[in-house]
């Protein structure tokens, strides 16, 4: 929740945030495009549980762009999930498909206005 705020007073004052590095901020749901992405993260599951680990981060890289992540100087802030499988199995899902509650969001950026 913390980061989706962040987001959302970045977009209302970019004149008070000068970066903004956000960790684990759920924001595709909120994004113009949300329906093909949740699609998306359905039929990367489907192809985890079909074909295993490598060909669903094959296929959910077809469409999400990590941009930046290859920048010198710059360290991914997610390590590699110690194990795969359970990840894909119990979090790939909640992390990728959560719908936060953007009013609430809105209520948070009000109060800091």
């Amino acid at each position: 929740m913390g980061g989706i705020l962040a987001f959302q007073v970045a977009i209302d004052y970019p004149e008070v945030v000068d970066m903004l590095i956000a960790y684990e901020a759920t924001t595709m749901m909120i994004l113009d495009d949300a329906n093909e992405r949740f699609e998306h993260a359905l039929k990367c599951y489907e192809v985890f549980k079909r074909e295993g680990v490598a060909r669903a981060v094959i296929k959910f890289c077809e469409v999400n762009q990590f941009v930046g992540f290859g920048d010198p100087g710059l360290y991914p802030s997610l390590p590699h999930p110690d194990n795969p499988v359970r990840f894909w199995e119990k979090e790939f899902l909640i992390a990728n498909t959560w719908n936060p509650d953007v009013s609430i969001s809105s209520f948070f950026a009000f109060l800091l206005s």
